[in-house]
């Protein structure tokens, strides 16, 4: 249930159609796998779909600040011999980047104002 004490702004409305292109860039790399080629890699990508949409809700409810990250499943995603250049690790690399940037550094500074 959506808490209305929560909003969502500007920055949460930018980070959550970063997450959802990777959600999207995913989703297309799912529809292309065959189920019977090679289930295994698809059960992850649906794995990792389905963290990144969990963490698209939360912004979308606005509780970014119950947000994970993403920088565990990126390096799942590696391990599993994704190429670190290619589309699905970039995007997860942007979401995790403008989440680190807007809301980290933006949570520590007020921290430090605050005190």
């Amino acid at each position: 249930m959506h808490d209305s004490t929560y909003g969502i702004s500007g920055r949460d409305t930018t980070f959550q159609n970063i997450l959802q292109s990777a959600a999207g860039k995913l989703l297309s790399r799912i529809r292309k796998y065959d189920e019977n080629s090679d289930p295994i890699q698809r059960n992850r990508l649906k794995l990792l779909y389905d963290i990144v949409t969990l963490e698209m809700e939360k912004v979308e409810i606005g509780r970014v600040d119950t947000y994970s990250g993403l920088s565990g499943p990126i390096k799942a995603v590696r391990d599993w011999g994704e190429p670190a250049d290619s589309d699905l690790v970039a995007a997860l690399r942007d979401a995790e980047g403008f989440f680190r940037q807007h809301y980290l550094q933006v949570g520590a500074r007020e921290n430090r104002a605050f005190h």
